[in-house]
């Protein structure tokens, strides 16, 4: 006999049909919403390959306009190279980065004309001097470096619009091919380091009756090296015809070797005359045919020059595990990184060509180079620290600002637990421009060893004053920084440690101690800082450099009223990082990790009623108006679509090849925290609170 249906399966059968229906539209439209989240990052991608742009002056190589001619007595000469007219307006000319010259609105250049402009400065007297030309919405369109020159000596093209360069007498306004060429008796390259497009002949000239010996490997040149005959013919090297990048026989940790690499051609040359007496060694480094591609296309590169020996040596080269390392296997001692040859703590000498985005060199110098021993220094790419010994100037140059100069020193850092996809850092300084903590100044680039592509890195500001000053806006001030709970200056460690002895040692229930702290410290910019932490789920926050600083005077107002305030440390383990586990979901309590719990300054602070309060109505903020899906999710493809090209290039120069989504994978996972957190994050502050 069969069963009939009541009313009540009914109606059951009828809700499950509903609910797997809602479902189902849900996982289709959440598909559909992922696949048009590619598809648009995709499209950008294509289009900045594709060489699109917005119609602006300058699209790429070759320049329309261009710098065609300086002169010692400050005149610089522009040459438009195009065959139709360019509307120049407001185009400035900077010298070492503080703007000479500026031309009107509705100036415009003739096509195969020249436009000269009086600086009002002397040019390539003592130092060098960098020469830029900048757009009104602070593009540059081109920069020089212009060498010594002697009174009223021009340096310039050889012929208008050429890549090839030398001193000339004076052809001001008029075509450069006529100029007589003036013989330095100095070593010189006829065409400057640079990316080029297509292969061309290279000429070196030295004084009469010397010698000239040169490498294109890296190596120091010397009298048994190719001699100098005739000029050297620069072109593409990139393919399998490397040298460096092969991990076979020079102590890398794995044994990956990559199919192919972008590829330039370094050349170090030196003179010798009749009597075997050296000249200096002049390094110059050629890129033909790789400028535009996408890994490289809008990325700086610092292309780093340095003997092989001292890079990949079993005995000698700090890049290796090396000597070090097998001597330690020989004593018994088992498989220890922390025995090899770049744990040694050795310095070499190097040179350092650095190019801008749109592939102009801007500085060059002699550096003394070390292995920085962060958590990559086991892998396959290491970061670096130059202290630059030259006596190049670097004022102008995007460079500047990661120098420390106090130091004299660059740190040419991988991306440590991020460094796969490079992404994290770079969106949480985008996300929180708008808070009053600090945040890590910046630049990815892509590193060349002795011409071979050596992947992605970051450059990353010094925590010094003039980093207090670009980020604050601070002049004129004594400024104490503090890393670490150490003072830079030793005469100021006791305003930190009162101040820090205070708020650990004081009960903070009693208002009045609160009141104080207020008064010494910037709880805007703590909370801010904390805040900005625990939502992004840093698991390593009590583990990163901690950076403070404070103006020695509180007389003044704004930032100079002398409390104490915060700057983010690393920030690459968070939002999901899974590269040392599950310590950075959306749904972890960051509130329960060591660097909270036993943070004595923390838990003081917890004991102020007003402080509990301002802790949540900051998580809060953090969550409606800092992180909001919407906003993360358009910087976070913003980010990816600035990025990703390099960072998978890099990824496959190291590993191999990854599967397609590979990088498309990791956005949406970065997007689902986000999606995620703020439910769970402000659940734990509402806990943790009450």
């Amino acid at each position: 006999m069969k069963k009939k249906f009541s009313t009540k399966d009914i109606f059951l059968i009828a809700l499950s049909i509903l609910a797997l229906t809602v479902l189902i539209f849900i996982i289709i439209h959440s598909e559909k919403k992922q696949q048009e989240e590619r598809e648009k990052l995709a499209a950008a991608m294509q289009q900045e390959e594709s060489g699109e742009d917005d119609g602006s002056l300058y699209a790429g190589s070759p320049k329309a306009l261009m710098i065609n001619e300086v002169n010692q007595s400050g005149w610089v000469e522009l040459y438009n190279c195009e065959k139709e007219d360019l509307d120049i307006s407001g185009i400035a000319v900077l010298v070492n980065g503080e703007k000479k010259a500026e031309l009107t609105k509705h100036t415009r250049l003739d096509a195969g004309k020249f436009l000269t402009l009086d600086l009002d400065e002397k040019l390539g007297e003592g130092k060098e001097n960098l020469l830029s030309l900048v757009k009104a919405d602070g593009t540059c369109i081109q920069s020089w470096i212009v060498p010594k020159l002697t009174e009223n000596e021009s340096y310039g093209r050889v012929a208008d619009g050429d890549i090839s360069m030398g001193y000339l007498n004076a052809t001001k306004g008029e075509a450069n091919e006529p100029a007589e060429k003036k013989e330095k008796e100095q070593l010189e390259f006829s065409v400057p380091s640079g990316f080029y497009d297509s292969a061309f002949p290279l000429t070196i000239s030295a004084p009469d009756h010397t010698e000239i010996y040169y490498t294109t490997d890296g190596t120091v040149p010397t009298e048994k090296s190719e001699k100098y005959t005739a000029p050297v013919t620069i072109e593409n090297r990139s393919g399998s015809d490397y040298i460096y990048a092969d991990s076979d026989g020079i102590g890398y940790e794995h044994n990956f070797k990559p199919a192919s690499i972008q590829k330039g051609t370094v050349i170090r040359a030196v003179y010798v005359d009749e009597d075997g007496r050296r000249s200096e060694e002049k390094i110059r480094s050629y890129y033909v045919g790789v400028g535009g591609s996408s890994d490289l296309n809008n990325m700086p590169v610092l292309s780093v020059t340095a003997d092989p020996l001292d890079l990949f040596d079993y005995f000698t080269g700090m890049y290796v595990s090396g000597q070090s390392y097998e001597d330690a296997l020989a004593r018994g001692e088992g498989k220890d990184n922390r025995k090899a040859n770049y744990r040694n703590g050795w310095v070499k000498k190097a040179h350092i060509e650095f190019f801008e985005s749109g592939k102009d060199m801007t500085y060059e110098g002699d550096v003394n180079l070390s292995m920085l021993t962060d958590m990559n220094i086991t892998s396959p790419q290491k970061g670096f620290s130059a202290q630059i010994t030259g006596s190049g100037r670097w004022e102008g140059s995007s460079l500047e600002r990661f120098l420390d100069k106090t130091e004299k020193t660059l740190t040419i850092q991988t991306n440590k637990y991020d460094n796969a996809y490079k992404i994290r850092e770079l969106t949480a300084n985008k996300l929180l421009e708008e808070t009053s903590v600090g945040t890590n100044i910046l630049m990815p680039c892509v590193v060349f060893i002795n011409g071979e592509n050596w992947g992605g890195y970051m450059l990353r500001a010094p925590f010094t004053r003039e980093f207090i000053e670009e980020q604050y806006g601070i002049t004129g001030e004594e400024v104490v920084t503090v890393r670490n709970g150490s003072a830079d200056q030793k005469e100021f460690q006791s305003l930190y440690d009162e101040f820090y002895n205070f708020v650990t040692g004081s009960d903070m229930s009693d208002t009045s101690k609160y009141e104080i702290v207020k008064q010494e410290m910037d709880i805007r910019s703590y909370l801010d800082y904390f805040c900005a932490n625990m939502y992004l789920a840093n698991a390593q926050y009590g583990q990163e450099e901690a950076c403070i600083w404070r103006t020695v005077s509180s007389e003044n107002g704004g930032y100079a009223d002398g409390r104490w305030r915060w700057v983010l440390g690393s920030m690459d383990m968070t939002m999901d990082n899974g590269t040392t586990g599950p310590v950075s979901t959306a749904s972890i309590n960051t509130l329960l990790q060591p660097g909270v719990t036993e943070d004595a300054f923390f838990q003081s602070l917890l004991g102020s009623g007003e402080f509990r309060q301002q802790l949540k109505e900051s998580m809060y903020r953090m969550a409606d108006d800092i992180f909001p899906k919407e906003k993360a999710e358009a910087i976070v493809n913003e980010t990816a679509h600035k990025i990703q090209k390099m960072a998978v290039s890099s990824y496959k120069r190291f590993f191999g090849n990854v599967k397609d989504d590979f990088y498309a994978d990791e956005v949406d996972k970065i997007l689902h925290f986000f999606n995620n957190r703020s439910k769970y994050m402000l659940h734990y502050t509402d806990e943790m609170i009450k």
